[in-house]
């Protein structure tokens, strides 16, 4: 993609539709509204820069910060963007800069995978949303990746249900997981949220190792 130095842009309503289609339960009407929608490629170039969309999303234009969002969501590896100003951004002071940071940097592949060690950091964020977000953004990027299984392990001691509940969920994904982190998930069946011991669950049956066949 070559973004241009246009924002916020005009034809709006292909993208919102998509962007909520795309979120909205259940697939038939997603399929509906857009048959054969994996063959689909957005309008290409898209208006403005990774720079305009995330002074969009820190400023206080509601209709820029709706175009940007909407960008922001629904980036793919294949436009080729800089992935340099969503790492810087994850530092950036204002939360919601942060999250569609790494909405970004989630959508873009294995070029993100340079911004392993600074998504890290992220899990210390302030917010237990963007906690949330770095631990979904680090499972779809490198979740085979022992140090990536550790630092999510981590949050398995998380002070927020949520939180602990995705690290739950990034890590039924890793397999197989080495005893110490078994014994940890193994501990939150008796957590104080329901979620949490649910996933708990599940994530230990998905990694129980499969018996083998009588002789």
């Amino acid at each position: 993609m070559n973004p241009d130095n246009k924002f916020p842009f005009s034809p709006r309503g292909y993208y919102l539709l998509l962007f909520w289609a795309q979120r909205l339960p259940p697939a038939a009407i997603y399929d509906r509204l857009f048959p054969g929608v994996d063959d689909v490629v957005l309008p290409r170039p898209l208006p403005g820069t990774p720079q305009m969309w995330l002074d969009a999303v820190a400023g206080n234009d509601s209709r820029a910060w709706k175009d940007a969002t909407l960008i922001l969501g629904g980036i793919t590896e294949s436009d080729k963007l800089d992935v340099h100003p969503f790492i810087a951004a994850l530092s950036h002071p204002d939360g919601d800069v942060v999250f569609w940071s790494l909405c970004a940097l989630g959508r873009m592949g294995e070029p993100a995978k340079i911004a392993l060690s600074s998504l890290k950091t992220v899990l210390k964020h302030p917010e237990f949303g963007n906690r949330c977000q770095a631990i979904n953004v680090l499972r779809e990027l490198a979740i085979e990746d022992e140090d990536i299984q550790n630092s999510i392990a981590a949050m398995l001691e998380d002070t927020n249900p949520f939180v602990r509940a995705d690290a739950v969920r990034a890590l039924a994904s890793a397999k197989p997981m080495h005893a110490p982190m078994v014994a940890k998930i193994q501990k939150l069946l008796s957590d104080p949220d329901e979620d949490v011991r649910h996933y708990a669950a599940r994530c230990l049956d998905l990694n129980e190792p499969e018996s083998e066949p009588d002789p």
